[in-house]
């Protein structure tokens, strides 16, 4: 698309999610355009260039002083994003950082406060999960009374990439300090879709964490690094009288990935191909009585050229809202429709301090310290 928002993509070396998912919406969208990408060094600049046709540089300023740039997206590392961040706003762009936003809920909140320092600016994190067809249907289901009132819900996120050999340069996620393990990236991304449907604030009630696979294998040389980051986590929430459990892993044999919330009306259920975050989800309403009806919309969202199935498609969903929200000059009230449905920095606050008590609870867990213990051969069972 040549016409819209200028968006210049930070972290756009090959085989990174922006690669995968950003760049195609973002030549996909309507309303935004593709303007500049930043790398780590000349040599992936060069190489980006080349491959998308559009400016590249090493030089995060070349970016952030080009006036044909309205956008900032950061697409690379966790650790990374809050210095990204707080240049970005300091030269007044807007941005769309990925999830998480932040390492942890202070350095998060840090960002909240600055990006509030700049009402006129649209400050949006990556949880665009919450933008899925399905899981706004959903919601408007659960909201007209459908299903009755709420009584419990459940989340099941299985993954086999913790049993794979990855490419080296995803070797990061396998430290504890990155920020970035199955319980903040698929546990925040599920937990965000499933709060989002029902519309109500997650309470903490117990968590367990583990690392069941002590090692990262690299795929390039098949290498054994030590892996201290959880790769499984059981936790339990309350969504405002909803009990939830949630079972997170990276160790299953195949990709399992569904939600279930039961209502006295009915069930709503979301069964998706992959990841939360990058896959559209198929949703079933199931009443008490009579048959089970599809929810969410199954044609094509207009504007996006890109189909349902690809693994940018949400975040093309949320490109268009961001567009159309700086567009129409709602940036500032953030009061309704787009603007609303996008995650700001102050949500991404409130996702962060749930995880970091769930992080603390299950560092802390019965289950944890004697697994640990069981494993390193002395201690209880």
């Amino acid at each position: 698309m040549s016409d819209g928002l200028g968006v210049a993509v930070v972290g756009a070396g090959a085989e990174q999610w922006s690669s995968i998912a950003h760049i195609p919406a973002l030549t996909s969208t309507e309303g935004v355009r593709l303007a500049r990408l930043v790398t780590s060094n000349p040599d992936s600049a060069r190489n980006a260039a080349d491959r998308w046709n559009v400016p590249a540089s090493s030089d995060l300023d070349t970016a952030l002083s080009d006036d044909s740039v309205g956008l900032v997206t950061i697409s690379l590392r966790a650790a990374k994003h809050a210095d990204i961040a707080r240049r970005a706003i300091a030269a007044g762009k807007h941005v769309y950082c990925e999830w998480p936003l932040a390492t942890n809920a202070r350095e998060a909140r840090d960002l909240a406060e600055l990006s509030a320092t700049r009402p006129d600016r649209l400050h949006v994190v990556g949880l665009q999960g919450r933008l899925s067809p399905g899981v706004t249907a959903a919601a408007t289901l659960i909201r007209s009374g459908a299903m009755g009132r709420p009584l419990a819900a459940g989340v099941r996120v299985l993954l086999p990439q913790g049993l794979q050999a990855r490419p080296r340069h995803r070797a990061h996620l396998r430290h504890r300090a990155s920020g970035a393990n199955v319980l903040t990236i698929q546990g925040g991304h599920a937990i965000d879709m499933l709060t989002t449907m029902l519309g109500r604030f997650a309470r903490p009630v117990a968590a367990a964490a583990w690392t069941a696979v002590d090692h990262f294998t690299v795929l390039e040389t098949s290498e054994q690094l030590p892996r201290d980051a959880p790769d499984n986590a059981i936790v339990i929430l309350d969504l405002g009288g909803v009990p939830v459990s949630v079972q997170l892993s990276q160790t299953a044999a195949a990709t399992d990935v569904s939600m279930q919330i039961l209502g006295t009306q009915g069930q709503v259920t979301l069964i998706a191909p992959d990841q939360p975050q990058m896959s559209q989800p198929d949703v079933t309403f199931t009443p008490l009585s009579g048959p089970p009806r599809a929810l969410g919309a199954s044609e094509a969202v207009p504007g996006i050229a890109l189909p349902p199935a690809h693994p940018g498609y949400q975040v093309a969903i949320a490109y268009k809202a961001i567009a159309r929200t700086i567009r129409d000059g709602s940036a500032a009230s953030m009061g309704s429709g787009d603007a609303r449905e996008l995650a700001l920095f102050s949500d991404a606050v409130i996702l962060h301090d749930l995880l970091d008590e769930l992080t603390r609870q299950s560092e802390t867990s019965v289950y944890q310290t004697g697994y640990a213990a069981t494993r390193t051969g002395s201690g209880r069972a």
